[in-house]
């Protein structure tokens, strides 16, 4: 007999590789992302935004440089409890002022690197958290 974790979360990361964000999603949440359909797996290679039930990844930051304040202030849109920042492959904090709409709508936020960041969504997701992820691929 087998036992498996219930998990309410419809998206987890399966792994992270050379900047590349390998995502177990259904078919259609995966939008444009190249698909496998026998591993059902997608991949994500730019920045993106994964939540319990959704990835964007048209996320417009490029990388940790051009990461604005404009950025995560469109996160509010989903109503998160909390914000996951994976900064690339290595963490990195950005500026007070990047991370002020967060903090003047009093929502939860950590900044780590992108793997340790993809790792801590499937924790959160999975206790179904309402958790966004906000990553940036590795440095270029």
């Amino acid at each position: 007999m087998k036992f498996v974790l219930d998990n309410s979360a419809e998206i987890r990361v399966q792994g992270y590789d050379g900047g590349a964000i390998r995502l177990a999603l259904p078919r259609q949440l995966a939008g444009d992302l190249p698909y496998d359909a026998e591993s059902g797996l997608a991949t994500a290679a730019t920045s993106c935004l994964l939540g319990r039930h959704f990835v964007d990844p048209s996320w417009p930051p490029a990388d940790f440089a051009t990461l604005t304040a404009e950025h995560l202030a469109a996160l509010l849109a989903h109503e998160p409890e909390v914000v996951l920042l994976g900064t690339g492959s290595r963490l990195r904090f950005p500026p007070p002022e990047v991370l002020q709409p967060l903090q003047a709508a009093g929502i939860g936020f950590e900044v780590m690197d992108t793997p340790a960041a993809c790792r801590t969504f499937n924790i959160l997701a999975g206790e179904e958290r309402l958790v966004i992820a906000a990553l940036l691929p590795a440095d270029a």
